[in-house]
C-alpha cells in the first residue's frame, strides 16, 4: 500500500499503566497530532484514534482506542505515525519534509553547493543534512540564517553558507580584544 499520507510523529514510551503512551510530535504544536482525526501506522494498515491527556514541549500524552494497559503500550514503543495526505496543509512559507529531500542545494550565487538529503527536527526547529558533492555531510538549521529561496518547483534551496561573508564584509575593521 506504501506510505499512507505524512509523518506527523512517533510513539516514544507508555506513560502509566492505563495504556497510555508519550507520543513525540513532529510538529511545533505536540497537540496539533490530534487535528489529523485518525492516524496510520507505516503500513497504512493499523489505525490509530488519540485521546489527549497531557502534552509537554514536544511530547503529547495520550491514550489509543483499544489500547487498556502498559503493556499493549509498551509493544508500540517506535511506531512511526502518519496522518491522511489529504489533511496536510503548508502554510505560507513552510514546507512539507518530503518537499525539501532530494532538492539541489545551491549558493547565493548559484554555485552547487550539494544536496538535501534529510530532514531532522530534534525539538528545537528544523535541520538539514546537506551533503555536499565531495560526499562530506553537514547539518544546518532550516532558517533564514542558513536557507533564503526555497523553490520546489525548479528542484533547489539556495544556501547561505555558515562562513559566507556579504560583499563588502572583508573590509570592515574588526575590533581588537583588550
Amino acid at each position: 500500500m506504501g506510505t499512507p499520507g505524512f509523518k506527523v510523529g512517533v510513539i516514544a514510551s507508555a506513560h502509566g499503566v492505563r495504556g497510555q503512551v508519550k507520543i513525540h510530535s513532529f510538529s511545533e504544536d505536540p497537540e496539533d497530532l490530534l487535528r489529523y482525526g485518525q492516524l496510520f501506522d507505516v503500513s497504512g494498515k493499523r489505525r490509530f484514534t488519540l485521546t489527549r491527556h497531557g502534552a509537554k514541549a514536544t511530547q503529547l500524552i495520550a491514550s489509543i482506542e483499544g489500547i487498556t494497559d502498559r503493556n499493549e503500550a509498551e509493544k508500540l514503543n517506535g511506531t512511526e505515525l502518519y496522518a491522511d495526505a489529504s489533511l496536510q496543509e503548508i502554510a505560507e512559507n513552510e514546507y512539507a519534509g518530503a518537499d525539501l529531500i532530494g532538492l539541489s542545494a545551491l549558493t547565493i550565487t548559484g554555485e552547487t553547493y550539494g544536496k538535501v538529503i534529510t530532514l531532522y527536527n530534534f525539538g528545537a526547529g528544523d535541520i538539514l543534512e546537506i551533503e555536499h558533492p565531495n560526499g562530506q555531510a553537514e547539518m544546518l538549521p532550516f532558517t533564514s540564517a542558513f536557507f533564503g529561496e526555497v523553490n520546489t518547483a525548479k528542484g533547489h534551496i539556495i544556501v547561505i553558507p555558515p562562513d559566507y561573508e556579504e560583499p563588502g564584509d572583508e573590509d570592515k575593521d574588526v575590533p581588537e580584544n583588550g
